[in-house]
């Protein structure tokens, strides 16, 4: 080839560098839709070649994607990519194309020669418009995906860290359950919600079983099709069932980081809702579950130090068992109830959360009368969350029975945005639990949050809470009645031992803040993508911070 001639990529031919050459009217707009334009002089045939299919190629993928907001986004997506062709409502601009490729210099990277640069996958979920290359500096608009067998944003474990997430530049898909009065897909700032056709339900081992393979097989189609055009980095699947992580493994196979997020132990669950039959055959496969489950895992999530000791005894390397708690991601200045909402004579007590039997709420129905017969003000409860129908419609039959509807309310589900200034009223915290193995291990969101909300608690005497809250909170004997609201009354008639209590269980908790932990999650991405070639800026860890593996703890 001379070296004063650049071939034509339409016609073949060459011509001297530098010079348009003659343009037929055909072959000019064959050009426009190519995004043609010419090279750095430094460039090699194939590399021009290149460059050129990888600008038009990003081009198609944009614009395509563009019309995703309309009812048919699937067909868009999937069968226009498929085919190559842009969208139907696609503005290519064959001129920006051109001015695009004409700014590249020849300190850009080639294009890598590996066989997934030739597959036509979507880069992201949003199209922000770089693709993330094997060196980035930066993690704006990197893919993920969480996986979860609960509802969204209704989980707000699973709300807070793709929130996190989201805020730094990742760009995050969510699957999740779906109710009758929920949307099949949903779109947020950054945030990509799918809801595959599953809702929630409890019930008997068999029903357990069909639930988790119906929404594992459910997801193990739906991740391997949206991995084709999204193409995940991480894939984060949170637990339960702890074998949900394996629906993922085709992708890892095609370059995902997994990481596997353990809300509970199913071991522990299993032994908790089924405890006739400890030391079955079920319950030792769940072991093996979880042991294999971690083993396919880059990285293992935990929700404290209890469980992290539990996995590494398991079996789990230690350096791969990262601890993020249930910190709710709320201002510290939340602060306490406000005087006008709670007088000398009156008082709140507010429960919020999940309505199911580990919470032990018959117990505080029966507490709640007889903390009516031995305090000398008025106490109203609030029982607010959601539960299976039929349980709900058992505690409040018990109400009815124990004759206490005027002190004692069981209300629905409310939204996330109101559970801070619900929590702001209540003049006590009430964290109960029933004594089990999964309760044994348990640190609920509840603890956390009543902490951050400067509130004097009364709580379960287990394990893992009182190395999460020490000596900051009363604590009653689980399944005594008597003992619940006789604390509950002492904090009630102190109200000074009450505000000291306040402030100690908001300094104990400042060492487990979810800045610490986001900190931690953030981490343990970094750590992810830096295993596949890429290493992105993130924001140092905040002063008080600690190493995002897990280590013992006293609880501080």
């Amino acid at each position: 080839m001379h070296p004063g001639l650049t071939p034509c990529f339409v016609t073949g031919k060459h011509r001297p560098r530098g010079l348009p050459g003659p343009r037929s009217g055909r072959k000019s707009r064959l050009r426009r839709v190519l995004a043609l334009a010419l090279e750095p002089e430094d460039c090699s045939y194939v590399t021009s070649v290149l460059r050129k299919f990888e600008i038009f190629h990003g081009a198609i993928v944009q614009h395509a994607r563009h019309a995703s907001t309309c009812p048919f986004w699937w067909v868009s997506e999937c069968s226009v990519l498929a085919l190559g062709l842009p969208a139907l409502d696609d503005g290519l601009d064959a001129t920006c194309l051109s001015r695009a490729l004409a700014s590249r210099t020849r300190l850009d990277r080639a294009p890598s020669f590996r066989w997934t640069a030739w597959v036509p996958w979507a880069q992201d979920c949003r199209s922000r418009s770089k693709r993330m290359t094997m060196r980035s500096s930066s993690i704006s608009h990197v893919p993920v995906c969480h996986v979860v067998y609960a509802k969204f944003p209704a989980d707000p474990r699973v709300r807070r860290e793709v929130r996190t997430l989201e805020s730094v530049g990742f760009t995050v898909d969510v699957l999740c359950l779906r109710t009758d009065k929920e949307d099949r897909a949903e779109v947020m700032p950054g945030v990509r919600v799918r809801r595959l056709p599953l809702g929630p339900r409890r019930g008997s081992r068999l029903r357990y079983a069909y639930q988790y393979v119906t929404f594992f097989l459910l997801v193990s189609v739906n991740l391997v099709v949206a991995h084709a055009f999204r193409r995940y980095r991480i894939i984060h699947v949170h637990s339960l069932p702890d074998f949900l992580i394996l629906a993922a493994v085709p992708c890892r196979a095609l370059g995902a980081r997994l990481v596997l997020d353990l809300h509970e132990s199913m071991p522990e669950i299993y032994r908790a809702r089924f405890p006739r039959f400890g030391g079955s055959f079920v319950e030792r496969l769940s072991v093996l579950v979880q042991r294999v489950s971690c083993a396919f895992a880059n990285r293992t999530i935990t929700v404290n130090p209890t469980i992290g000791a539990i996995l590494e005894s398991r079996g789990v390397p230690r350096e791969r068992i990262v601890v993020v708690e249930n910190s709710p991601d709320w201002p510290v200045e939340i602060g306490g109830p406000k005087p006008e909402l709670v007088s000398g004579d009156s008082a709140e007590i507010t429960i919020v959360g999940g309505l199911n039997p580990e919470r032990d709420l018959r117990l505080v129905l029966t507490a709640a009368k007889r903390l009516r017969e031995i305090v000398r003000i008025q106490v109203r409860w609030r029982i607010i969350g959601p539960g299976e129908p039929s349980f709900v419609q058992a505690l409040r039959d018990q109400v009815s029975r124990l004759g206490i509807e005027d002190v004692v309310t069981i209300e629905g589900e409310v939204p996330a945005t109101l559970v801070p200034s619900i929590l702001a009223r209540a003049t006590v915290g009430v964290v109960s639990y029933q004594r089990n193995p999964l309760t044994e291990i348990a640190t609920p969101n509840k603890a956390y949050e009543y902490a951050v909300a400067g509130k004097a608690m009364v709580v379960a005497d287990l394990p893992a809470l009182r190395r999460l809250l020490g000596d900051t909170v009363r604590y009653y004997i689980p399944g005594n009645a008597e003992d619940l609201a006789l604390n509950v009354q002492w904090l009630l008639e102190h109200p000074s031992e009450r505000g000291l209590l306040e402030l100690a269980a908001r300094q104990r908790i400042a060492g487990h803040r979810w800045e610490i932990m986001a900190d931690r999650l953030i981490r343990v991405y970094q750590e992810c993508l830096a295993s596949d070639g890429v290493f992105p800026r993130f924001e140092p860890e905040r002063e008080g911070s600690s190493e995002p593996t897990w280590r013992p703890s006293d609880g501080r």
